[in-house]
């Protein structure tokens, strides 16, 4: 596939090599229940505050019950040794090996007899959706979003436009409290982000490692100005508050392991 290609190109352009077992998977809860179940808990601790305030603009759970992942896959970075195996060691969790309707018998069993380790599992999601980022909305969502549902009592509707952009405004006893009306193409971009940032806590349960032997990535088949490319559109974002709900994705692209492609 086009969309794999593209993701190895990336890969490769990260230094990675041995690049092996990239597919789509699917984790539910009949086969992966203690790793699930760790995941809720995780989530609950460290990641309930850090997203309530766009609850109302992407349904994320923090309980799931099935993990998808687009593409993921495994290799290896110069100068890391592998403390990773492919696919998880069955002792560890009920399945025996990663539940995925793409998942490539003939290279499970090269794998299993191989017991080939590697530095870095990379996971990818992805899009068809336009994606879009405005960062000054990030900021009043934060600052207002949380104090303006905490305290309702009686509102009225309004419309205006803030930096160009239309908002609805809800008028309290207490005060004024804006609520931003998000565009479609906003909330697609942090739905996903936030999404694969939930599939990396969930590898680090999986496969008892840290951030160190992360590689995430995002494949968007739209662009908002394909002149611009991806860069403007990540570095806006990267730099406004938004990091807050997404720690780990932080931390990978400030060490130039976080990619994007289309």
């Amino acid at each position: 596939m086009a969309s794999e290609r593209r993701v190895i190109h990336s890969l490769r352009s990260l230094g990675m090599t041995s690049i092996d077992g990239l597919s789509s998977e699917f984790y539910h809860v009949h086969e992966y229940q203690t790793a699930l179940i760790s995941l809720a808990r995780e989530l609950d601790k460290n990641y309930r505050h850090r997203w309530a305030c766009y609850n109302h603009y992407v349904d994320i759970s923090l309980c799931p019950q099935t993990i998808e992942i687009n593409l993921m896959g495994f290799g290896c970075l110069p100068n890391v040794s592998g403390s990773l195996s492919s696919p998880p060691r069955s002792t560890s969790f009920i399945s025996t090996r990663p539940s995925s309707s793409n998942f490539n018998s003939s290279s499970w069993n090269t794998n299993k007899h191989k017991s080939i380790s590697y530095s870095h599992v990379a996971v990818v999601e992805a899009t068809t959706s336009p994606v879009n980022s405005y960062p000054r909305y990030l900021q009043t969502i934060i600052n207002n979003e949380v104090k303006c549902f905490d305290n309702v009592s009686s509102a009225s509707l309004r419309m205006k436009t803030v930096d160009g952009l239309q908002q609805s405004s809800l008028m309290f006893n207490q005060g004024s409290t804006v609520v931003v009306k998000m565009p479609n193409s906003m909330k697609t971009l942090i739905r996903k982000l936030m999404q694969l940032e939930r599939q990396l806590v969930f590898m680090k349960i999986l496969y008892n490692t840290n951030n160190d032997h992360l590689i995430a990535g995002l494949a968007l088949y739209t662009m908002r100005d394909k002149k611009k490319g991806d860069s403007t559109l990540f570095e806006d974002l990267f730099s406004s508050s938004f990091v807050q709900a997404i720690p780990i994705l932080e931390d990978l692209k400030n060490n130039d392991r976080f990619f994007t492609t289309w």
